[in-house]
């Protein structure tokens, strides 16, 4: 039985844009889209513009065939972000700031704005977003990838799998919204300043029971509207969740990291990593 909704958002073509956006993003977004639909105990929302959903959904119908069932739990849908709620004032900030950058701040709030939409048409138990390329060998070694043919070598990660995901689900039962937490200095995460903090919380995935994630999700984005009043500047998701985090941490499953890159990375990356906790290692404690 299904009881949790998996919200995503994928926008490929956003580099040197306006938007702001990761240059050929495709591949590693759409197989990591199929890398995750392995969970069997959920169901998939993502949105993104028109012209792009058929190719999504045919992703899904690859991926599963004739089990109508599975494809069911597949919903993609149109979220077109020059109508965006939030368009006119990003872009009237933009305007007076322009800085093309490889996050796009206007999909860092629509994962928020989404989300509640999520929440509103697919209501389960638990909810969470999770960010749709992040089934990469950017973040997991080799060792954890399961299919060697192609691009696929790059995205198919053992690690998100269903016995993943229940162990999210008993960690969230205690109806605190949960995140991943990088710690780390505020040198090496400048955005975090906002919060004066040693660490940054991570957009690429948060949730919990459906209700506290609402909370948490509506939170954001009235402390986003109240800030770019206040600044007239535009926050990261990640400083204004990590601002939300430091105000009241007692409301958080924190799942704790160091460092993003593993012993794959290359030999650049050794030092950096030796005696650190790796972002895969909390994948590895989860599928336990």
């Amino acid at each position: 039985m299904t009881n949790t909704a998996i919200s995503m958002v994928c926008y490929t073509d956003l580099y040197k844009t306006e938007f702001g956006g990761r240059q050929s993003a495709q591949f590693r977004y759409h197989l990591g889209f199929e890398s995750l639909l392995k969970i069997d105990n959920a169901e998939f929302i993502v949105y993104s513009w028109h012209k792009d959903m058929d190719r999504l959904y045919n992703i899904a119908k690859s991926k599963y065939g004739s089990d109508s069932k599975k494809l069911d739990k597949v919903h993609i849908i149109e979220f077109d972000l020059y109508k965006s709620p939030l368009y006119d004032i990003i872009a009237n900030i933009r305007k007076k700031t322009p800085k093309n950058s490889f996050r796009s701040i206007d999909v860092q709030y629509a994962k928020f704005v989404t989300l509640n939409e999520t929440i509103k048409n697919f209501p389960h138990e638990y909810t969470y977003y999770i960010d749709i390329g992040l089934s990469s060998t950017a973040l997991f070694p080799n060792r954890y990838i399961t299919n060697k043919k192609g691009m696929h070598q790059y995205s198919e990660v053992s690690l998100f799998n269903t016995k993943w995901l229940n162990n999210m689900n008993k960690l969230s039962s205690n109806n605190k919204v949960t995140v991943f937490k990088m710690d780390n200095s505020p040198e090496f995460h400048v955005e975090s300043r906002i919060a004066r903090s040693k660490y940054l919380i991570i957009g690429g995935m948060f949730g919990g029971k459906t209700e506290t994630t609402q909370k948490f999700s509506k939170n954001v984005l009235s402390r986003f509207y109240e800030y770019i009043e206040e600044k007239k500047t535009l926050p990261p998701e990640e400083s204004m969740m990590t601002k939300l985090h430091t105000e009241d941490r007692d409301n958080f499953n924190d799942i704790v990291f160091q460092v993003w890159n593993h012993e794959d990375s290359g030999d650049v990356f050794k030092k950096i990593i030796r005696g650190k906790k790796m972002f895969y290692n909390t994948f590895e404690e989860l599928n336990q």
